[in-house]
C-alpha cells in the first residue's frame, strides 16, 4: 500500500483551517483545510490493520518554485543552506512524505 500526505516525524498532528482574503474588498474564502499527521500514529494504525513492513521517506523537491504573486495559498520553495528545499504554501510548511506498507 502507498500513502502520500503531509506528515510530521514526531508525536504531533495538526488540523488547520484556512481563511484567505482576496480582491479589493478583502472577500473571504473559507473552508480550506490542511492536515498534518503524526507518522508514529499512522504507523500504529497500520500495525493495528495487520501491516508489518512499514517504511516512510520524506519528499525532497529538487526544483525552485516561485512565490505566487497573489500571496495567497500556493506552493513555492525556500532553499536551505544545505541545498535542500522546503515547500511552503502561504504560511504553512508542506512536509510531504511517502509511506510504503505491506502485510507479511
Amino acid at each position: 500500500m502507498g500513502i502520500t500526505s503531509l506528515f510530521y516525524d514526531g508525536p504531533v498532528s495538526c488540523s488547520i483551517l484556512l481563511t484567505e482574503y482576496f480582491g479589493e474588498n478583502n472577500q473571504i474564502e473559507r473552508g480550506h483545510r490542511y492536515n498534518i499527521y503524526s507518522l508514529g500514529l499512522i504507523k500504529r494504525a497500520l500495525i493495528e490493520k495487520g501491516y508489518t513492513d512499514i517504511h516512510w521517506q520524506r519528499f525532497d523537491i529538487d526544483i525552485d518554485l516561485p512565490v505566487p504573486e497573489s500571496r495567497l495559498m500556493g506552493t513555492y520553495t525556500e532553499q536551505l543552506i544545505d541545498g535542500r528545499r522546503l515547500q511552503v504554501s502561504g504560511p504553512i510548511l508542506m512536509p510531504w512524505y511517502f509511506i510504503y506498507a505491506r502485510k507479511s
